[in-house]
């Protein structure tokens, strides 16, 4: 169990539009009988990498995050830390700029993977800007993973210690509730302020905020945090396997074992399975997983 959430923003920058010729053999025909006027629109945004890199560490210093774990320009390492350093920020942002000429500023994609950690959460931070999309949509996406910083596991520590922890949320359907309505508004509290500064910092069109949304993992028991899966190719980057990871993600594999057990029911939640892809959504009509089949590793 955990929360996601997504800020969108449209950058105040010159953007241009570019005409991109059609794929098949009909629709290029049609190009070129038109002169390309009916052709897709894409839109080009004109900044520089190192530019926007100084934008974001501007923003994220704002909010204190320093831990970096993965810099991405068009799907190639610029930075990759797999140590778990601390306060390795600025070292990759120089790093990058070190390898990269600033003058040559045309990039597709750039990717920021970063962690960081309050009172609460231990959360998980990515940051994708694409430079070519379609017009209307927002070219900078930052998807924000909280994980629930009190039950990171320890060494030590099994799947039966672990729920002895967790056994006070469970004592009713209500105490479940009321813990995660909590949690909720703690993370909402962490989001908002994100998009704050990412106002300040950032000259923006548009900055969007969608709605915050619960994520509990369907299927796959685990009884230490090594035994958990961890699949790079995943479309859920906290299975990744990036450093210690998994201790933080231990949990909330028996937390789903302990809402089968209790018979709990779940609403407004994403359903995922243990490599991290979408089974299903649940709306606002209360689902037991105890009854359905996307938990059936949970109940043997």
């Amino acid at each position: 169990m955990f929360f996601q959430g997504d800020i969108l923003v449209d950058p105040s920058k010159e953007t241009v539009i570019e005409s991109v010729k059609p794929d098949s053999s009909v629709k290029k025909l049609f190009h070129y009988i038109t002169a390309g006027v009916f052709s897709e629109k894409v839109e080009k945004e004109s900044f520089e990498a190192i530019q926007l890199l100084h934008k974001l560490y501007t923003v994220l210093q704002s909010v204190e995050i320093d831990n970096i774990v993965r810099l991405q320009v068009d799907g190639e390492d610029a930075y990759f830390d797999s140590e778990g350093l601390q306060n390795d920020l600025s070292t990759a942002i120089n790093k990058f700029k070190n390898i990269r000429d600033s003058n040559s500023g045309d990039f597709d994609d750039l990717k920021m993977i970063l962690e960081h950690a309050d009172n609460f959460f231990n959360y998980f931070i990515t940051i994708d800007y694409s430079s070519i999309h379609e017009p209307g949509k927002f070219p900078i996406r930052v998807r924000v993973f909280g994980l629930f910083k009190e039950f990171e596991a320890t060494k030590t520590e099994n799947a039966e210690r672990l729920k002895l922890r967790l056994s006070h949320i469970f004592k009713s359907q209500e105490s479940h509730q009321i813990y995660l309505n909590g949690k909720r508004n703690r993370f909402d509290a962490f989001m908002k302020s994100l998009r704050l500064n990412l106002k300040r910092n950032i000259d923006s069109d548009d900055i969007k905020s969608l709605e915050t949304e619960l994520m509990i993992i369907g299927s796959g028991s685990v009884n230490k945090a090594g035994d958990i899966p961890m699949t790079p190719s995943t479309p859920l980057p906290i299975f990744h396997g990036y450093h210690n990871l998994d201790k933080k993600v231990f949990y909330s594999y028996q937390w789903t074992d302990l809402i089968v057990e209790k018979e709990f029911w779940v609403k407004d939640i994403i359903i995922i399975s243990d490599d991290g892809k979408e089974l299903a959504r649940i709306e606002e009509t209360p689902f037991f997983p105890s009854k359905s089949i996307l938990f059936a590793n949970n109940n043997s």
